[in-house]
């Protein structure tokens, strides 16, 4: 519609085309050059120049000037009426004949598309329910029925497809649920939106996890950092108590040599001092006459006649003794890197749990399966052969065959054991099922603050603690070596079990009474 006027306005009233070499008059009309020409030599009254549209009469021939706006406007209609398909993309309206408009709506009844002038007639004469109008369609065929040729108005639930009526009726459909389009657009809309609404939700629930996992990283980057600082503050105080240890063991061995020497020194100096005096006696003799001196000298004694025998010092006895030191220091740093290896594998210690098959009958195991209490009452534990019958034991589901292993364990109560076991350990027998009272068990005994180390029936002494403690175990499979600490404000060894494993090893747990075992 907008052309259109656009054409109107562009229309010579003389010729009613469009301007050809448009001339303005003084009287600021436009006509096309040779009409206007035309026009005043085919008047009657050819004496008077008059403009044709608004009568205003010239005295003389006006001077026709070019227009030169409504030149460049005509050009380029003539241009857009000679390649339509350039300057009008898309579907084009039915309706407009001498020029192409683009068509803005198309009626799904009609199968026509409309430009907005064409459309207004169509709306105003017919009815909206009835013909429905969309988005222009350029072409309708892929809306027809490829067997009957019919419009597609219908979709087939059991094909998924589209069909028209002849199809449900005469059809591969007419035994299938069919429904209308809008109907069934209407589904996959709701099923869109649906499917929308729940990746929606997703991204919330994906959203709000990595917030939480931020702030889970934060706390646990700063958890590590406090721990790697008291780590290495530990390791450090270690350090220097090795280094304020060797010192003194260097001073003990080297006071021992300093006073082996100081003793030589003065068993020498009374050897020095018994020669001057016999060598004073001696020039005392030789004022003698020559017959008083030969009787003095058969007078004396065969061993002052003798060459005095002076100890020389072995050099064993005035040197330090470097390999006993460098001993000694071998079997500290030893034991520091043990200290080592347990302060470092806390940040890989095992997560391990209790194996409810060995628990005893007077246990109880927390559902995680990383506590377990002692209990008065009997738990109603199905038989199993691998449950110990006598002492409140149990053991781990976890094992090791090699490599190192760390892990805590914290105790409320005052009678516990933690140690490893071979599964090979009898279950059913009193004393060979007692951990520690055998060869294939290995562990530390708490009662009322005594700690004691158990293997084979062999006990040592260990520690005194006022607390109960929490414990910390190493387990270096290959080296052999299996060392319990105390964790408290630091790192204390308690003891060290040097050994060879021939078997998979358990970590072992007796709970006394009134006692609860946690691992950490």
């Amino acid at each position: 519609m907008e052309s259109k006027c656009l054409e109107e306005e562009l229309t010579c009233v003389i010729c009613l085309g469009l301007y050809k070499e448009p001339a303005v008059l003084p009287c600021q009309h436009s006509f096309c050059l040779r009409c206007i020409q035309d026009y005043w030599v085919n008047k009657d009254n050819k004496d008077v120049y008059d403009c044709p549209q608004c009568r205003c009469a010239f005295p003389s021939p006006p001077s026709l000037e070019k227009n030169f706006t409504l030149c460049n406007i005509v050009e380029k209609l003539w241009v857009r009426r000679s390649q339509p398909d350039v300057l009008v993309p898309g579907v084009l309206c039915d309706f407009c004949m001498d020029v192409s408009s683009r068509a803005i709506k198309t009626c799904l009844k009609c199968e026509t598309s409309f430009c907005s002038f064409h459309l207004q007639t169509h709306i105003t004469k017919l009815d909206p329910k009835e013909h429905k109008l969309v988005n222009p369609i350029g072409s309708f065929l892929e809306r027809k029925c490829s067997e009957h040729g019919k419009t597609l108005e219908f979709y087939c639930r059991e094909d998924q497809c589209c069909v028209c009526v002849s199809c449900t009726v005469l059809g591969n459909h007419r035994n299938h649920t069919v429904i209308s389009l809008e109907e069934a657009a209407n589904e996959e809309l709701k099923e869109e939106i649906s499917g929308i609404h729940e990746n929606l939700f997703n991204v919330s629930r994906v959203k709000l996890f990595l917030k939480r996992a931020e702030a889970d990283l934060k706390v646990s980057i700063e958890n590590l950092k406090k721990l790697t600082s008291h780590m290495f503050m530990e390791l450090q105080k270690r350090m220097k108590e090795d280094e304020l240890y060797m010192l003194r063991q260097i001073d003990s061995e080297g006071s021992e040599v300093v006073a082996r020497i100081e003793q030589h020194c003065q068993e020498i100096e009374g050897t020095a001092q018994s020669m001057k005096l016999r060598l004073d006696d001696t020039q005392d003799m030789m004022n003698r006459d020559p017959f008083s001196l030969i009787q003095a000298t058969h007078q004396s004694t065969s061993r002052d006649k003798k060459k005095m025998d002076i100890l020389e010092p072995q050099p064993t006895d005035v040197t330090l003794d470097e390999d006993k030191v460098l001993k000694i220091l071998k079997e500290r740093l030893h034991e520091t890197q043990m200290y080592q290896t347990a302060t470092w594998n806390i940040l890989i210690r095992q997560s391990l749990t209790f194996d409810v098959n060995t628990t005893h009958p007077n246990l109880i195991v927390s559902e995680d399966q990383k506590t377990v209490s002692w209990s008065d009452s009997r738990q109603a534990y199905p038989p199993h052969q691998e449950r110990f019958s006598f002492d409140p034991q149990v053991l781990c589901t976890n094992f090791f065959h090699s490599g190192t292993h760390t892990w805590d364990v914290c105790v409320s109560g005052d009678s516990f054991k933690i140690g490893i076991a071979y599964r090979s350990l009898d279950r059913k027998k009193l004393l060979p099922s007692f951990l520690g009272h055998n060869s294939m068990s290995w562990c530390i005994s708490y009662i009322k603050g005594d700690i004691k180390a158990w293997h084979h029936n062999i006990c040592t002494n260990v520690a005194q603690i006022d607390s109960p403690p929490c414990i910390r175990v190493n387990l270096d499979y290959e080296a052999g070596t299996l060392a319990f600490y105390h964790t408290a404000n630091t790192l204390l060894h308690l003891y060290t079990f040097k050994t060879t494993f021939s078997e998979p090893v358990y970590p072992a747990f007796k709970c006394g009474e009134n006692t609860s075992i946690t691992l950490c």
